[in-house]
């Protein structure tokens, strides 16, 4: 599926985009420990929003080395 819409957060390490066709963010990043990346949907269909539920998910998700 096609993505639009890109936004790189802390250096790339986290991104937001929506598909096309679709209004809702998604959030993307790469998970060492299982070596592929994890795609969530934010569910929102505000930037400023999804960028803030980004960084929680994150913080969740991906263990402080």
């Amino acid at each position: 599926m096609a993505t639009h819409d890109h936004r790189r957060l802390m250096g790339g390490e986290i991104q937001i985009f929506r598909y096309t066709g679709k209004p809702t963010w998604y959030v993307r990043f790469y998970q060492q420990k299982e070596q592929k990346y994890l795609v969530r949907s934010l569910r929102t269909t505000d930037e400023a929003r999804s960028t803030d539920e980004a960084f929680q998910l994150w913080k969740e998700i991906v263990p402080l080395i």
